[in-house]
């Protein structure tokens, strides 16, 4: 994970440095027959100067979790505090910028106006030349901002609903997804802002599928699997062995009572109570050629699947 920050800088009120967003044990079951436990147990703390990820297989609660942070729904149990305030369903989060699921759009407005309008339902006002400003800042300058976002593609609606939830420079900035759909060159726009952000203070939570981007940005990491989340912190991934081998299909069925799962061609299984020479006599008895094998530290990915299984492969 991210090295540490440097302390919140004072382009962020006192007031707002001392501010902690706090998820605390929240539950949320939706009426069905059945009834569907979307999440039963999740609590997530950001401090200001962080970034948070929140990762977990698909249907996990993720998108869940942060519709309730936003007010857009009512918990079934548990709370959401700012600066030790209770935060009740629906309503206004003046300290929040956020998307939440996919981003909604006025397609018939160009994107400047449609920056516009947004803004301004949030009580933000900018001129035009500010507005261009923010919209050239995440990469639509010169005619996207006046093209009308129906004729967008997925990425720049990405980049516009971005500008959208962070121009007002708010406390927190809350993301669902927050690169998907975009280039290599969006992504590393967006990567690197969120990083700055949180250099000037903000506190920064957001989900996401990629693991790998998670990882280099986040300070902490919080896994969300069958609505429970639990922190991921670098001493709790513990070593894992990873076998590369002729045939890591039948090598992780091999090896599945020892609980190991293929990423690649890599099979990895956990390193405790495991032991490397006797796994690759295990797999040449079976016809197998191991290329090679080692065990170290796992990474995000690896922790992931060793602890959510392979749901939402």
């Amino acid at each position: 994970m991210k090295a540490a920050r440097p302390s919140p800088s004072s382009l962020i009120s006192p007031a707002v440095r001392r501010a902690v967003l706090e998820v605390d044990r929240l539950a949320k079951r939706f009426v069905a027959r059945p009834p569907v436990w979307a999440i039963r147990d999740v609590s997530v703390r950001v401090a200001p100067g962080e970034i948070v990820g929140l990762v977990g297989p698909n249907g996990a609660g993720k998108t869940t979790t942060l519709a309730i942070v936003a007010g857009l729904i009512a918990p079934t149990g548990g709370k959401v505090r700012f600066d030790g305030e209770f935060c009740a369903p629906r309503t206004p989060r003046p300290w929040l910028g956020c998307w939440v699921g996919e981003p909604g759009f006025y397609g018939h407005l160009s994107g400047l106006r449609h920056l516009e309008v947004t803004l301004g339902l949030r009580g933000v006002r900018f001129d035009r030349r500010r507005l261009l400003e923010l919209l050239d800042a995440v990469g639509l300058e010169g005619t996207d901002a006046r093209r009308r976002v129906r004729d967008y593609s997925t990425g720049m609606r990405r980049r516009l609903a971005y500008a959208s939830a962070t121009a007002a420079n708010p406390p927190v900035v809350m993301l669902d997804e927050p690169t998907a759909g975009l280039d290599p060159m969006g992504i590393r726009a967006i990567l690197d802002d969120l990083v700055e952000r949180a250099e000037r203070g903000a506190m920064v939570l957001l989900s996401s599928h990629r693991l790998a981007e998670v990882e280099s940005i986040c300070d902490r990491i919080y896994l969300i699997a069958k609505g429970v989340s639990r922190e991921l912190t670098s001493g709790s991934w513990g070593d894992v062995i990873r076998i590369r081998c002729s045939d890591p299909e039948r090598a992780q069925l091999v090896l599945a009572f020892r609980g190991g799962f293929r990423i690649g061609r890599t099979v990895v299984l956990p390193a405790e109570g495991n032991d490397l020479p006797a796994i690759v006599e295990e797999l040449r008895r079976d016809g197998i050629e191991v290329a090679g094998g080692d065990t170290g530290p796992a990474t995000l990915e690896e922790a992931f699947f060793m602890e959510a299984g392979q749901e939402g492969r």
